[in-house]
């Protein structure tokens, strides 16, 4: 492997790169994010030329976020991961109370082995194009698990971390209403909506920003 650290600055995203090349799901069913959108095939090469040609280790997040949608799905690789988590996970105790959550419970009920099954069912019915629907997938069930204990960083999407010169804050407009994810305003103490996601979740805003 090949590694590299760079920055990568976007308009309202930073993008961090820590290495090239490394391997949206809701309750109970996955997104649709498994197409991607006309991606730059050699956006991933123009960034590590960049980086050894020594002109810059900072970049648009729209570049990185092309780089990611740039990569073509591998099958095989998925698979043999989705066994190997599956296999590894059995191990974490959490996941009988995380599939049937007890009264009180503040986070909504995951059955993660069943979710593993879907996403391998998709990967054997072709419904994956690129790398990076199919990750987004995955890191989007372990986020859904709500666990400090659990994480994940592997893959396409460990190469790149994203993250913002505005801070983003969660608030209820009358603290009784389900707080929403907001961009908290530079010359203003009032919160402003992310302008393309004020509907959107964290982890869709995380993943796909």
């Amino acid at each position: 492997m090949v590694s590299f650290s760079f920055l990568a600055f976007g308009g309202l995203l930073l993008s961090t790169a820590l290495s090239l090349p490394s391997v949206s799901l809701s309750v109970p069913t996955l997104t649709t994010t498994t197409t991607g959108s006309g991606p730059n095939p050699t956006i991933c090469g123009d960034i590590i030329d960049r980086v050894n040609s020594g002109d810059s280790i900072i970049f648009s997040a729209s570049d990185a976020y092309a780089c990611l949608r740039s990569v073509p799905f591998d099958a095989t690789l998925a698979l043999q991961f989705l066994d190997y988590y599956n296999t590894t996970i059995q191990f974490h105790g959490s996941l009988s109370y995380l599939r049937s959550p007890p009264a009180g419970y503040q986070q909504p009920a995951v059955d993660v082995v069943r979710n593993l099954g879907i996403i391998r069912d998709l990967v054997d019915a072709g419904a994956y194009t690129t790398q990076y629907a199919f990750e987004a997938d995955v890191y989007q069930l372990v986020y859904q698990m709500h666990d400090i204990h659990v994480d994940i960083s592997t893959g396409i999407l460990a190469s790149f971390t994203f993250a913002s010169p505005y801070n983003l804050i969660t608030a209820s407009v009358d603290g009784k209403q389900t707080p929403q994810v907001y961009l908290e305003g530079r010359r203003s103490p009032r919160a402003l909506p992310p302008a393309a996601c004020s509907a959107c979740t964290a982890a869709h805003w995380r993943l796909t920003r």
